[in-house]
């Protein structure tokens, strides 16, 4: 992944985890959703 893709995942995860706080889930909830995103984008 260059650098610009980085950034661009970076800022959609950042998104990602804001959209969720909104939405009100729970903490754990996050985590795991977040979790579950990051290993696809290892991927």
């Amino acid at each position: 992944m260059n650098n610009e893709q980085q950034q661009r995942s970076d800022y959609l995860y950042e998104q990602h985890l804001i959209h969720l706080t909104i939405q009100g889930k729970r903490p754990a909830t996050i985590d795991g959703y977040s979790r579950a995103l990051r290993r696809i984008t290892q991927h």
